[in-house]
């Protein structure tokens, strides 16, 4: 669907605009162009599903309704397509409950420290190695899956300091991504003089505690 159905970008006042959307018009047609619905019924609940799954959004950031509207002046995102989801937990769509935010960010960072561990188990040269192949390495893959459940954090349970440290801790965490990634990326450039992986991030998970 979503590589079939061109988007568009929508003028929506006198100076703003909306983003790679596509109309509930556009939606609709398209599931009885392709024959996967013969009324306007079943269009309603295929398109409902998508939303309640996240494949689709509303193209107001503060919506989130759940009923869909068959009309060509409602419009939505394909959410994986959208630019400003380009993050890296947004290759795919987290549809279960999440865990508390503690624990979440608990065990993004426990993934992180044992990824860093092994790849630096056999000194930074080895280590540089494998940063070069991080993609294929399963710890790192681990840690991707895991950080799909910041999709659908609630931090309305936590108290003003336990919100601090959640984000000092998800900020570390992040940061020591980046660097990976950036590291990486710069193969075959020169290597820098300090090695990133010389401080794992054991005593960020003081912080949460």
């Amino acid at each position: 669907m979503k590589k079939s159905i061109p988007t568009r970008t929508v003028k929506t006042g006198l100076f703003s605009k909306i983003f790679d959307v596509v109309s509930g018009e556009d939606l609709a047609q398209w599931l009885s162009k392709n024959n996967y619905v013969t009324q306007e019924q079943g269009a309603k609940r295929i398109i409902e599903s998508l939303i309640e799954y996240r494949f689709l959004e509303f193209a107001s950031a503060n919506t989130r309704h759940k009923e869909f509207f068959d009309s060509a002046i409602t419009f939505y995102h394909f959410q994986l397509e959208h630019k400003s989801l380009g993050a890296a937990n947004a290759f795919k769509v987290w549809i279960s409950i999440s865990r508390p935010a503690k624990q979440i960010a608990a065990d993004l960072i426990n993934k992180m420290n044992i990824l860093l561990k092994q790849l630096n188990k056999h000194g930074n040269t080895a280590a540089e190695a494998e940063i070069m192949k991080l993609s294929e390495h399963q710890l790192y893959n681990d840690y991707l899956e895991a950080s799909l459940e910041l999709q659908d954090v609630n931090l309305k349970p936590l108290q003003k300091d336990e919100k601090i440290a959640f984000f000092m801790n998800l900020y570390q965490v992040m940061n020591t991504h980046k660097l990976l990634l950036s590291k990486m990326g710069a193969g075959q450039q020169k290597k820098s003089k300090t090695s990133i992986l010389s401080s794992p991030l054991d005593y960020f998970s003081q912080l949460l505690k």
